[in-house]
């Protein structure tokens, strides 16, 4: 008897319920939103009872002054500090100056240092002859 089942047929005999079907989807379509929006209020309730309960903020206390806080501090405004220094360095490589006065070392701009360089290059090493092939 190959190919028969113990059970009777080698199909299910009933197909699946078009109404139980439709009223599980109406469920989730139902309850899903409901369940967002007591999600929604749960959040709103823990947060405004976190609120209630952490303190005052410092900053708010009248006719105390904020002590500043310890070093390194954090910058107020990151580009404009940046600008700040960037114009410094573009200003030394571009100016005459002293870098130390009692040894007299001074700097000049980039762009007459490579003037300087091209007029009298670099000293280098000595090349030596090749030697002869015995």
């Amino acid at each position: 008897m190959a190919g028969t089942s113990p059970h009777g047929g080698g199909h299910e005999k009933r197909d699946i319920s078009i109404r139980g079907a439709l009223l599980l989807a109406v469920g989730i379509v139902a309850v899903v939103p409901l369940a967002m929006l007591a999600m929604n209020l749960l959040f709103r309730f823990l947060a405004a009872r976190e609120a209630r309960l952490q303190p005052p903020p410092i900053s708010q206390v009248p006719g105390e002054a904020r002590p500043l806080p310890p070093e390194p501090r954090l910058q107020m405004s990151p580009a404009l500090d940046y600008r700040k220094i960037r114009a410094g360095e573009d200003e030394a490589l571009a100016s005459y100056g002293w870098i130390d006065r009692s040894r007299g070392k001074v700097r000049i701009p980039v762009a007459r240092a490579i003037e300087l360089l091209v007029e009298q290059p670099l000293p280098s090493r000595p090349q030596k002859a090749p030697e002869a092939s015995r």
